[in-house]
């Protein structure tokens, strides 16, 4: 299984495979206006971080799953001009789960 980025008009769903990392400047250049993440686990104890801009930067959203049902939402308030640059280090995620970015 390899990474997988579906991208829409106003947001997009990444399938992480545990191996490689995402960086949302590889699709949007400056970045993007994040108004809300969702994580979709797996299994229990399925995680995820997303950081700002790198590896090492400020954690943005944190998860772990107490199941495999165990959703999360974040969502980030603020003006629309603010541009987000999600990161997610491949050491940062279980295989299998999805991140859902929507854009303001």
């Amino acid at each position: 299984m390899a990474l997988t980025v579906v991208e829409g008009t106003h947001g997009m769903v990444i399938t992480f495979d545990a191996a490689t990392a995402f960086d949302i400047t590889d699709y949007y250049e400056n970045g993007v206006t994040v108004d809300s993440m969702e994580f979709i686990p797996t299994a229990t104890d399925d995680k995820l971080i997303v950081t700002d801009t790198v590896a090492a930067g400020r954690e943005m959203f944190n998860c772990l799953a107490a199941t495999a049902y165990d959703n999360k939402f974040k969502y980030f308030p603020g003006p629309p001009d603010r541009r987000d640059k999600p990161y997610v280090a491949a050491a940062n995620v279980s295989s299998g789960v999805k991140l859902i970015i929507e854009f303001k």
